[in-house]
């Protein structure tokens, strides 16, 4: 018998798009949309990983058993960003039909405002320096 390794995308607004590459042990094995299935005919211990054009997860070391099926999924690395990111979008919004409309805001609404994009762009910066972050995560949910 053989074993599987099945890669899934999570839901998400970031990645719907994005076709992944999946390399099994530094080899290219096949392309990734929503889901994959990779048949495995050997047990041991296989490296996983996906990239994109422009960007990779981790490297995920997988133990592969006789007969049994490992369950990888890959989802947004930024795990508060969807929110901070529409939050962001809104404002830019509001700002741009006060300028439509030439309604000049209070000196607290561009307060406001420059306090929620120097949160979002320290949150982008605290992510990649100091946490190492990656834009997509590879985990193990079996």
């Amino acid at each position: 018998m053989s074993s599987k390794i099945v890669i899934s995308k999570s839901k998400s607004l970031f990645n719907g798009g994005t076709i992944f590459t999946v390399l099994l042990d530094g080899k290219e094995i096949t392309s990734l949309l929503n889901s994959s299935t990779i048949v495995i005919h050997d047990a041991g211990l296989y490296t996983v990983q996906l990239k994109a054009k422009w960007a990779a997860t981790q490297t995920l070391i997988v133990k592969v058993e006789e007969n049994s099926t490992i369950y990888l999924v890959i989802r947004n690395g930024f795990k508060y960003y969807s929110k901070i990111y529409f939050l962001f979008f809104a404002i830019s919004v509001a700002s741009t039909f006060l300028l439509l409309f030439k309604i000049i805001p209070s000196k607290w609404v561009i307060i406001v405002q420059a306090i929620l994009y120097s949160l979002f762009t320290l949150y982008h910066l605290f992510y990649f320096f100091f946490k190492n972050g990656k834009i997509w995560v590879l985990e193990d949910i079996s």
